[in-house]
Parts: C-alpha cells; sequence; structure tokens
C-alpha cells in the first residue's frame, strides 16, 4: 500500500472515501489522471479502501479527462 502515497491525488481520493477532512484542492491531471500497476492491486486497494479509479475495467486508472489549459492570472493569484 505504500505505492498508494506516491500519487498525491490518489493518496487525496481515499482520504475523502473515508471521510477524513482534507484541504479543498484544485485538481489538474495532465497525464490522465492516478494509475496502479496491476488489476490485482487495483482490486486490493478497492478492497482496502473502496476507491475505484476512471479507467479501464480493470481498475489500474488513468482514465481521468486531462486539464486542457491552466493560466495563472492577476499577478500569480488567480488560476483559470
Amino acid at each position: 500500500m505504500q505505492k498508494v502515497l506516491w500519487d498525491r491525488r490518489l493518496c487525496l481520493k481515499i482520504l475523502d472515501q473515508m471521510q477524513i477532512p482534507t484541504p479543498k484542492r484544485v485538481e489538474v491531471n495532465r497525464d490522465g489522471g492516478p494509475k496502479l500497476q496491476s488489476p490485482e492491486f487495483a482490486q486490493h486497494v478497492k478492497a482496502m479502501s473502496g476507491v475505484v479509479l476512471d479507467g479501464p475495467e480493470d481498475g489500474t486508472g488513468g482514465g481521468a479527462p486531462i486539464t486542457k489549459r491552466v493560466e495563472l492570472i492577476d499577478d500569480g493569484d488567480t488560476w483559470l
């Protein structure tokens, strides 16, 4: 399960699923979202946390929409 901590998006998704308070955030995906290395590991994560990633039916993830454009405005104070 330590490998889950390598991707902040996946770690926060698990914390949200467990109803552990986390700061509000904006998620920018440039790579299709978190991915797990095997269907077996995806099943283990699902069994332990209830989290299922977007993507292939095997649960390995990588199917989150890619953010098309991110821009800082107002001298870097606002994301657009």
